[in-house]
């Protein structure tokens, strides 16, 4: 278990809804286009943004990062949020200290939604603000069975042509999970800089890791 390293990420859009029109006037042009493509949406692009922006990189950014890993047969999370003077270029400056660590580059990379959502998020945050890359991340090129990564997601899966939430995997298998906040609270969670309202996406981070913890062990002992 010592040559493991969970991770979890949590994203809200840019700005508050109510600061939209503070986005870049070409992002925003760029929104409202990516919205009116959407002949299913019938929502406003300001109200998709609330609702939705968090999910692409272009439009959001990267709040919160928990790390998992076994020290001395002892699974800690270490975490890093913004708050305060912590910016996110801070927080994807230190997640690279921690990932670049010579006991922790080469560890196999585990968490849920990894290779559609963390990693792909985060390695565009980290373009988007001219930073290197941690070696951990550097899989441009690699095919999909050199990839030192484990998707839970994609584990439970299977050949299935439908995934299953973390929530709900976690619940079947009888492990051990606590939902702090609602996923489409997050963003105005962070948004209003409360301290208690930190503290829950914080907590929910480091919940998601050591849920993913546990699956992992279980799904190792059942042969996934």
């Amino acid at each position: 278990m010592n040559n493991l390293l969970f991770i979890d990420i949590k994203t809200a859009g840019l700005y508050k809804p109510e600061e939209f029109n503070k986005l870049d006037p070409k992002l925003r042009e760029l929104w409202e286009k990516k919205v009116a493509k959407d002949e299913n949406n019938e929502k406003s692009a300001l109200e998709t943004y609330k609702d939705k922006a968090w999910l692409y990189p272009e439009f959001s950014q990267v709040i919160c990062v928990s790390v998992g890993l076994y020290k001395w047969e002892e699974f800690r999370v270490e975490n890093r949020v913004q708050f305060e003077e912590m910016t996110e270029k801070d927080v994807l400056i230190d997640l690279r200290k921690i990932l670049d660590h010579e006991k922790i580059r080469n560890r196999t990379l585990i968490g849920f939604n990894l290779l559609w959502f963390t990693i792909p998020f985060l390695i565009k945050r980290y373009a988007i603000h001219w930073l290197a890359l941690p070696h951990i991340l550097q899989i441009g090129g690699l095919k999909p069975r050199e990839l030192n990564i484990v998707d839970t997601m994609n584990v439970w899966k299977w050949t299935w042509y439908t995934g299953a939430s973390l929530e709900t995997i976690a619940f079947v298998m009888n492990t051990k999970y606590k939902r702090f906040i609602e996923w489409e609270d997050v963003s105005d969670m962070f948004r209003w800089k409360d301290l208690v309202g930190i503290n829950k996406i914080v907590d929910q981070s480091i919940n998601d890791c050591n849920a993913n913890n546990d699956l992992y062990k279980k799904f190792k002992a059942f042969g996934l």
